[in-house]
């Protein structure tokens, strides 16, 4: 999935939390490219990660993984770590906030 695809709604919030009724990816998409700056490879490396969580295939051990391989992307930028919750399905928010907090 490319970081087009992910600013075009390609990536599933669980959360209405931005102005307006906005899409809360595309926003997230344009923050990580317009105010951080990010490189499309972090960005698309962020999509696929995120995917890869949200398809539920995986062992929980392999979702912690990814939880950290995403924390350890967006660590320099305290906002975009915070809000990258709200693509994750609700009942898992609180385990992945959990294993960051372990990590730090």
């Amino acid at each position: 999935q490319s970081f087009k695809e992910v600013g075009a709604g390609g990536l599933r919030g669980r959360s209405a939390s931005n102005v307006e009724g906005g899409n809360p990816a595309k926003d997230y998409v344009r923050r990580m490219q317009q105010v951080h700056k990010l490189a499309s490879g972090t960005i698309e490396a962020f999509a696929a990660l995120l995917k890869t969580y949200q398809s539920k295939r995986q062992h929980p051990r392999t979702r912690d993984a990814q939880v950290l391989a995403i924390y350890n992307l967006l660590k320099g930028f305290p906002d975009l770590v915070k809000d990258f919750y709200q693509f994750l399905p609700e009942e898992d928010r609180a385990g992945a906030r959990e294993v960051v907090a372990a990590e730090c």
